[in-house]
């Protein structure tokens, strides 16, 4: 079948298989259904409605999209010219710094990239859209808060009552978690035994003589044992996005999404195909449909 449309369009690359043999994603996240297709497309944004929350995505030449049939099965289809494609609120719509950027900044002639899935009425949905050069936007705040004095990163170890956390910038601190220290997960009061190895955290505190910081509050920004996750070997790894498909399971990053390797940060390009994987975050639907991941933490062994 060939999708009509009005204008012409761009070039768009092919993704994927199915999931490999012996994966089994968690509940929430999961490959895409039967009839249901994906797409990489290079392209322009031609219009937006903000209030209806789709822009209009012009790709200048016959472009391939792979529909799930079932099993193993894929079908490719000619997809032309302009799209309507809606974003989801968990969409991500990054610059090519891969930093956030809000619906209000989306302009009209946008050079972009589009990460999609098509569902089984044609309709393209977005799990990411890169826009590149970057729009003029306002700066974003922080969702939890920018530490005062204090730290974010992602936690290695615990001793007692001392967390080893790699920052941010790639360093290590010791955040030292007393009685009154507060902690807070999706922002409810939890006790410090739930804090965990490889939980996302924002650290607000007293910086001591030797350089570790006596927490006043710490903040959880990924808790892994609430987060859903994928584990298994990386079967693509979209450079242009900054995506990935791991068991069968499209997986969306960002400029706040951590790689962990061992004890250091890694980086998106050390996700090359076979490397395995675990990645944590939060599942994305179509309505009542997973459709992915958005993670905040990747994990290289």
């Amino acid at each position: 079948m060939r999708i009509p449309v009005a204008l012409p369009g761009i070039l768009v690359a092919i993704l994927l298989a199915g999931a490999p043999a012996g994966s089994v994603p968690p509940a929430g996240v999961s490959p895409l259904a039967k009839g249901w297709g994906r797409l990489l497309a290079s392209g322009t944004i031609m219009g937006v409605d903000r209030a209806g929350g789709t822009v209009m995505f012009e790709m200048a030449s016959p472009a391939r999209l792979e529909l799930f049939e079932g099993g193993t099965a894929w079908r490719r289809q000619d997809l032309t010219g302009a799209q309507l494609v809606r974003l989801l609120p968990s969409t991500l719509v990054v610059d090519t710094g891969d930093a956030r950027v809000p619906l209000a900044a989306i302009r009209a002639g946008t050079p972009a990239e589009l990460w999609a899935v098509m569902r089984p009425d044609a309709t393209l949905v977005s799990l990411k859209l890169w826009m590149h050069p970057p729009p003029a936007r306002p700066a974003a705040a922080r969702s939890v808060g920018a530490p005062a004095d204090g730290t974010s990163g992602v936690i290695l170890n615990r001793r007692g009552p001392v967390l080893d956390v790699l920052t941010s910038r790639g360093g290590r601190r010791s955040v030292l978690v007393t009685r009154a220290t507060v902690i807070r997960t999706a922002g409810r009061v939890t006790p410090a035994a739930e804090i965990a190895p490889h939980d996302v955290v924002w650290v607000d505190g007293v910086t001591n003589s030797d350089g570790s910081i006596a927490a006043t509050r710490i903040d959880v920004a990924l808790a892994v044992a609430e987060a859903a996750r994928i584990t298994g070997l990386v079967e693509q790894s979209i450079t242009e996005v900054e995506g990935l498909v791991v068991g069968g399971v499209m997986i969306t990053t960002a400029s706040d999404t951590y790689y962990v390797r061992g004890e250091r940060l890694g980086a998106f390009i050390e996700l090359t195909p076979g490397r395995s994987v675990t990645a944590y975050g939060t599942p994305i639907s179509a309505g009542t449909v997973p459709v992915g991941l958005q993670a905040r933490e990747v994990v290289l062994p």
